[in-house]
């Protein structure tokens, strides 16, 4: 996922591609509860993105992370989910959980969920039945 940071790159990125991202970007500059965050080192790095998304009715935020595989198990990502959970307790004050839904075969996301104070929970009745995992946390835990 090193994706817009390299030059060659964007030689394949075609106009289906640019129009896409055009139409994701202005959607979510135009919707207050979706944000998205570009994640780099002291040293300027490009590291990740970090995401999320208010659920306002059931007091909810689900989050998202993908970072570069070359920044991996250095802690980054650890550091950054931890910020952003903090950030979405402070920011959201009527927000009483963050949620995730690891693939159940991605174990290095478990232990970062994990590492971050995430737990598996069963889904919540309103969302979606599907056999994604679902991790927790709640404020003030």
């Amino acid at each position: 996922i090193g994706l817009y940071s390299n030059f060659n790159t964007l030689l394949w990125f075609t106009k289906d591609q640019l129009n896409k991202t055009k139409k994701w970007f202005k959607e979510l500059q135009e919707n207050p509860d979706k944000h998205h965050f570009s994640v780099y080192t002291k040293e300027k790095e490009y590291c990740g993105e970090v995401y999320y998304e208010i659920d306002r009715k059931h007091k909810r935020a689900g989050l998202d992370i993908k970072f570069r595989p070359e920044v991996q198990g250095k802690g980054f990502a650890a550091d950054a989910l931890k910020t952003l959970i903090d950030f979405v307790f402070k920011k959201e004050s009527d927000v009483d959980a963050a949620w995730t839904e690891p693939s159940e075969k991605n174990i290095a996301a478990k232990k970062l969920y994990k590492r971050c104070g995430l737990k598996p929970k069963n889904r919540p009745k309103d969302m979606e039945q599907n056999n994604n995992s679902y991790w927790e946390i709640r404020k003030n835990n």
